[in-house]
């Protein structure tokens, strides 16, 4: 069966093989008659120029079968029409020669046959003046008379060759065009109301092109509110595609600032779950903002600013996993301020299956993730701890011993922007329930009555900035950590992993889940979640032995490259093709699930090789999700230590900070770290000592001392 360019309802039955061309069920020219085309049929409209009868341009339905000949003689005993000779057609419907060729002169052929209705007495024709095409076929001859047969009879009718000569093309392209975008309008409801995969961005191109996208947007505003929040956030998301695609490649870049307050009350409305108010907000703020290529773009900034806060919603599901209660033994908060809660976590290096913990990945694709805990130069080298205070305040000191106190609420107002002074901790003491700036309260009213005393927290992290190494996630697990344990509360690695979930999102640094279980978790592990919400992360510690954990420590080299990873707008943009469905990221990300698995098995049963291939598998695939994101200096690393390694990637999402490999023989070491400092576009390189932590987060209490 075939359909090109159809809107059919289910009026119009199909019985295969059959088919049918610019047909839509809904114009008056179909008529009000459920119908069933016959097997082996074509169907087709043209739009026909009647202004030489001083009239407009009517839609002509045709058909024909799939085995006529158009310009085959009538008279030949092989010429059909509707796939059955001739003499059986017109026994069967009653119609003669006469009435198909009213002029004797010239050779009768299928294609000057006046066989289609363009004017009945009732106006424009109707499917069914086609009757033959439609009707069960006949055993009978028809009676003299029928009124199928009378009407045919008495309409104005032209043949295929009439018609190619009156065809009005600029409504013919025009009425194509149109019902194209009605067939992408009622695809793209489905889609996302089934949450199929379907890249639109060439369509979107091609409707803002045509003069369709307000169609587009409007079947958007409709199905945005309707669903679940992975739907709405989608939604949101290609209508950014959308106004983007209307701006045409002007009006500045997609990635920028979302804080125009003139979005502020739908923002509050998504936020307060009144999606359905959110989306008609915004679609009333949007009129405002489509007479120029920068107000598109600004706009659309907006637009995922709001997918952004659907997805904030998704990820806060997993609370339902966060299991935190105050223990039995706690001691009283006077009594607490002798002490230091510290959390220590090792570094993660991503094996396998990386971005697909990112959301929304993780909760609509599932994610698999094969990662590993490492001590870095013998230590963990990211960390924090929070004491208790006499004074009602907290005290934040970060790396270089900057120091940060919060006396009021409204120094906390800024905990949401990832690069305000302190925004991690702040938000993990909102997250933690320790300070809640929404609450009448002053800071030191809250501290005093629900903890009886303030505090200081201390963080730290060794490792260079833009390592790659989950640093930023794996310290909100330290200081959650710290912070629970401080306020005296049970918990495990499960709750603290979801915990860094939910504090990124409230962070808007919207990460996934990876970092976390590889600082928290010792070892080599598999970490997933299911393309389902709640979203629930579940992580095994793989069985390896410790001589096959030895050995694998024995042949890493970590070397870091100078440069900073940049990951600047890398998520959004990989979000971004995510949503918009494009097909490289779609498939890469069901084959990064793939290799992820192939280095679980790998792993488990400690076939070395295996697992050398999977981790240079999974860098080329991290490649594909965001390109661009292996410098040169790196691919001259690489060629220059390739007689050495065997198995190699770059740490985290990619763009610099260390890269990670495998030694080929462990006796190499000293030669490799040699040769390091002397490749070429490579000065600044750095070897660290790195080895597999199989304890994970250590958590501990040490005396305060003056």
């Amino acid at each position: 069966m075939s359909l090109v360019n159809c809107y059919i309802t289910p009026d119009l039955a199909l019985e295969p093989p059959s088919a049918v061309c610019n047909v839509d069920t809904r114009m008056e020219y179909f008529g009000d008659q459920p119908l069933t085309l016959k097997t082996e049929l074509c169907l087709q409209t043209f739009q026909v120029n009647l202004a030489t009868k001083g009239l407009n341009s009517v839609h002509v339905p045709v058909v024909f079968g799939m085995t006529d000949v158009l310009m085959g003689k009538f008279s030949a005993t092989t010429s059909t029409y509707c796939n059955i000779p001739w003499p059986d057609f017109m026994m069967s419907s009653q119609i003669n020669e006469t009435d198909l060729w009213p002029s004797s002169t010239g050779m009768k052929t299928l294609w000057n046959a006046k066989l289609f209705p363009v004017l009945t007495d009732s106006g424009e024709p109707t499917l069914d003046t086609l009757f033959w095409a439609f009707h069960p076929a006949r055993q009978h001859r028809l009676r003299s008379g029928y009124p199928e047969v009378d009407k045919w009879r008495s309409s104005w009718r032209f043949s295929f060759d009439d018609i190619f000569k009156a065809i009005d093309v600029a409504a013919e392209f025009a009425s194509r065009r149109a019902l194209f975008n009605d067939v992408l309008g009622e695809i793209l409801r489905q889609k996302l109301l089934h949450s199929e995969d379907f890249n639109f961005l060439p369509y979107f191109r091609s409707a803002a092109a045509d003069g369709f996208a307000q169609q587009l947007l409007t079947v958007l505003d409709d199905v945005a509110p309707l669903s679940s929040h992975g739907v709405t956030a989608r939604a949101l998301a290609l209508i950014a595609d959308l106004l983007g695609s209307m701006a045409g490649g002007r009006g500045g870049l997609r990635s920028g600032p979302a804080a125009n307050e003139a979005f502020a009350a739908a923002y509050r409305a998504f936020d307060n779950e009144d999606m359905a108010g959110g989306i008609a907000l915004m679609a009333k703020e949007r009129k405002k903002w489509v007479g120029r290529p920068d107000l598109l773009i600004r706009c659309a900034r907006h637009y995922e600013g709001a997918a952004q806060i659907c997805i904030r919603k998704a990820v806060a599901s997993a609370k339902k996993f966060i299991s935190v209660s105050r223990s039995e033994t706690a001691e009283k908060p006077s009594d607490k301020h002798d002490t230091w809660w510290v959390a220590e976590c090792p570094a993660r290096i991503d094996l396998s299956g990386g971005w697909t913990d990112t959301p929304p990945i993780c909760y609509e694709h599932g994610g698999l993730v094969i990662n590993a805990a490492l001590l870095i130069n013998g230590k963990r080298p990211i960390g924090a701890k929070v004491r208790r205070t006499a004074n009602f305040s907290v005290v934040l000191i970060g790396d270089n011993d900057s120091r940060l106190e919060l006396l009021e609420t409204s120094d906390l107002s800024d905990y949401c922007i990832p690069n305000a002074p302190g925004a991690l901790l702040k938000t993990c003491l909102i997250f933690a329930n320790v300070l809640d700036p929404q609450l009448p309260q002053s800071l030191s009213e809250q501290l005093q009555s629900k903890w009886g005393s303030g505090f200081e927290i201390v963080s730290w992290s060794n490792l260079p900035q833009g390592s790659g190494l989950g640093t930023s996630s794996i310290l909100a697990a330290a200081v959650v950590a710290a912070l629970w344990s401080a306020l005296g509360m049970k918990f495990d690695n499960e709750a603290v992993v979801h915990a860094v979930l939910c504090v990124e999102q409230m962070l808007t640094t919207g990460g996934g889940w990876q970092d976390q279980v590889g600082g928290v978790f010792g070892g080599i592990k598999a970490a997933s979640s299911a393309a389902k919400l709640p979203l629930q992360v579940q992580t095994e510690k793989l069985n390896i032995t410790p001589e096959n954990l030895e050995e694998f420590s024995s042949r890493i080299v970590l070397i870091y490259t100078g440069k900073p990873r940049l990951a600047k707008n890398l998520l959004q943009n990989v979000v971004r093709n995510w949503y918009a469905r494009e097909e490289s990221v779609v498939s890469t990300c069901t084959n990064l699930k793939s290799t992820a698995e192939k280095c679980r098995d790998s792993l488990q049963n400690w076939s070395f090789d295996n697992i050398r291939s999977c981790i240079t598998e999974y860098y080329e695939q991290k490649k594909l999700m965001a390109a661009g994101t292996e410098p040169v200096s790196v691919r001259e690393l690489i060629a220059a230590l390739t007689p050495y390694i065997s198995g190699h990637t770059l740490a985290g999402a990619g763009g610099g900070g260390f890269f990670f490999c495998l030694l080929k023989n462990p006796e190499d070491r000293e030669e490799v770290e040699k040769l390091v400092p002397s490749v070429k576009g490579a000065h600044g390189s750095v070897v660290f000592g790195a080895a597999i932590d199989v304890s994970g987060m250590k958590l501990t209490t040490l005396p305060v001392t003056a």
